[in-house]
């Protein structure tokens, strides 16, 4: 093992590992605070491997697929983590949580920006357009991603 002295992974072990992930750690998280590394674990879930532990990867997969009781806690690590940066260091994360949180911020967020367009904005911003289709384009507004991709680059 490259000169690095493990203890080996015994039925005790999986054990904690599998607690630790139930709780919301990460995989090298885990490892780390049982002085293993997430690789060794790895391994014990990779059919492929010789240290394959079919009924330890089994348990592993269902604490971490969406939904099981691991995504679930690390996704509220997660969120606490970031509320805790929000509420000290980062006006970025707070923006993000308001816009969550908030229905006061929902219009910021970039899936519900609404934008008022009028033929002769249009005509102004791609004056190669003919009129005609500026019109449509204000007729509907859909419109507009297609004759973006039809002009030409540049």
């Amino acid at each position: 093992m490259h000169g690095f002295d493990y203890e080996p992974i015994d039925d005790f072990l999986k054990e904690r590992f599998l607690e630790l992930v139930e709780q919301g750690f990460t995989r090298p998280e885990a490892a780390e605070s049982l002085g293993q590394t997430g690789s060794r674990f790895r391994r014990l879930t990779n059919p492929m491997s010789d240290q394959y532990d079919e009924k330890f990867a089994k348990r592993y997969k269902a604490l971490v697929i969406e939904g099981g009781l691991g995504k679930e806690a690390l996704r509220e690590r997660l969120e606490s983590a970031a509320i805790d940066r929000a509420l000290t260091s980062s006006d970025r994360i707070l923006e993000k949580l308001l816009m969550i949180h908030d229905p006061a911020w929902a219009d910021f967020k970039p899936g519900n920006a609404r934008l008022e367009v009028t033929g002769e904005v249009l005509h102004r911003l791609l004056p190669t357009l003919p009129m005609e289709v500026l019109d449509q384009i204000e007729e509907k507004p859909e419109l507009l991603r297609e004759s973006l991709k039809a002009l030409p680059p540049g």
